[in-house]
């Protein structure tokens, strides 16, 4: 049985799930702050595919991880940054504003983008919280 929800955060930074089919609150219900589920993970691949539907650098994936969620975006050639910069690069212009949706289904600190060319394990990843 596949069940469809939300999940959001309230002011103290605990998860509660809402039902997508009829609403129902479950506020009883919290997560821990690394338990992540199908229907968060499918908010974020739907808000980076958006993102990165035109142009040359390729939203690949997004991943469940013991840590968080971690995002894969791929560019045609490395940035010639040096990874301070392209760290800032990230949490600035590629992680959500402070005011998008998509924090309410996960916290900043918890999602991770890796941006790499080429090779996977040669990218450069940052937290969108600092």
């Amino acid at each position: 049985m596949i069940t469809l929800c939300w999940v959001f955060y309230d002011s103290s930074g605990s998860a509660h799930r809402v039902d997508k089919t009829d609403g129902t609150r479950h506020a009883s219900e919290r997560f821990s702050a690394h338990q992540f589920n199908e229907a968060q993970l499918s908010e974020i691949e739907r808000y980076f595919m958006a993102k990165f539907f035109v142009g040359d650098w390729r939203f690949r994936g997004a991943a469940i991880e013991d840590n968080g969620i971690s995002v894969f975006i791929e560019t045609p050639q490395p940035l010639a940054l040096e990874p301070h910069y392209q760290r800032e690069y990230i949490r600035s212009s590629l992680c959500p504003k402070a005011d998008s949706d998509i924090w309410l289904y996960i916290k900043p600190e918890d999602l991770n983008i890796h941006l790499y060319s080429e090779n996977l394990s040669r990218g450069l990843s940052a937290y969108c919280a600092s």
